[in-house]
């Protein structure tokens, strides 16, 4: 499979911030040409993260294509499995399903969904969807017939990654996942969430080094400037104020530069929250600078033992074709084919 354990991979997010799931075939055919081995689709309030996958199907031949992630409060089962059997049926040996809990104002503040025992909704999800995939009946409990069945299964053989933030659900990953996909946390806290994965496979009897491993990175390689800060601030607003993200956060260790953070957004002071993002929190959360200084923190990444680094740019620009073109510009300056064969052209 592209991407796979043991060869060297690299991703991208997608779509493309203030791009239309129409432009990813032009987009996923150049990430393909220009070493892209993975793209990886984000789920927010612009696309569901299973249409552009296939979308990018149709324009590619070898990156491998996964969801980062869909949430499983907000799918049933049955339709996960329709979905990701979808997505294999499009680009067969190249689909990885994504699985994770999401976030209270996501589940509950979008959807009307109790946000609660997401450990169980994940471990629930990944072992109902693994079943269906399978082409068994899914039984909802474990003790049930099960009444649910796929008319054509792909097979036993599509990995199931789970998104993962602190110790209990990465430890799920390591029990149960092919894969653990991280988000927003420092290089310095990789070696201890990989060793909660380690952890959660050897209490399963899995070797401990056997789980792939997916880091979401938020990029901008337009320089160390105003602007780009601005735009970091407002990413990482939304994020570190989260009540999952936080706990995950003060679990790395970053608990200081939240403080002020969080007390001004519970106070409803949103400028003043967005003021008190310290440059630290920025540079340890995000890869900021030029392309030469973004090519080093993502190597300290794969270093801590990141298998796949997935970039997500963004941009400092006001303008959107502005912006546009400076995430463009960063994909194709950060790609592996630039990294050997100097800065591909930008049209």
């Amino acid at each position: 499979m592209p991407g796979a354990m043991g060869q060297s991979a690299y991703g991208l997010t997608v779509p493309l911030h203030g791009h239309t799931v129409a432009e990813m075939g032009e987009v996923a055919r150049e990430a393909e040409a220009l070493g892209y081995t993975d793209l990886w689709s984000v789920e927010t309030t612009v696309v569901d993260g299973f249409t552009p996958l296939v979308f990018a199907a149709a324009h590619t031949s070898t990156v491998r294509l996964g969801t980062a992630v869909v949430a499983s409060f907000t799918r049933g089962p049955a339709i996960l499995a329709l979905s990701a059997a979808g997505c294999e049926q499009a680009a067969p040996g190249r689909f990885v399903l994504g699985i994770g809990c999401s976030t209270s104002a996501m589940v509950e503040g979008w959807n009307g969904i109790p946000f609660e025992r997401p450990l169980t909704s994940v471990r629930d999800a990944v072992r109902r969807v693994r079943l269906a995939l399978a082409g068994e009946r899914m039984p909802l409990h474990p003790d049930d017939r099960g009444g649910f069945r796929l008319d054509m299964p792909p097979g036993p053989h599509v990995p199931i990654f789970v998104a993962a933030l602190r110790p209990r659900m990465l430890r799920l990953a390591g029990e149960i996942a092919d894969g653990v996909i991280l988000n927003f946390l420092p290089v310095d806290a990789v070696p201890a969430a990989l060793a909660e994965v380690r952890r959660g496979a050897e209490s399963a009897g899995r070797p401990p080094d056997g789980v792939d491993v997916v880091a979401r990175l938020t990029v901008c390689a337009d320089g160390d400037n105003a602007a780009v800060r601005t735009a970091a601030r407002r990413i990482l607003a939304g994020y570190v104020t989260s009540p999952l993200y936080e706990a995950a956060l003060r679990w790395m260790g970053l608990g200081r530069l939240l403080d002020p953070v969080v007390h001004a957004w519970k106070e409803g002071d949103r400028a003043g929250a967005l003021r008190s993002i310290d440059d630290e929190l920025i540079d340890r959360l995000l890869v900021v600078g030029d392309a030469d200084a973004c090519r080093r923190h993502i190597a300290a990444f794969r270093d801590a033992g990141v298998r796949v680094p997935c970039l997500a740019p963004f941009s400092g620009e006001a303008e959107m074709e502005a912006r546009r073109a400076s995430i463009r510009r960063t994909m194709r300056e950060l790609a592996p084919a630039a990294s050997t064969a100097g800065a591909v052209a930008v049209t």
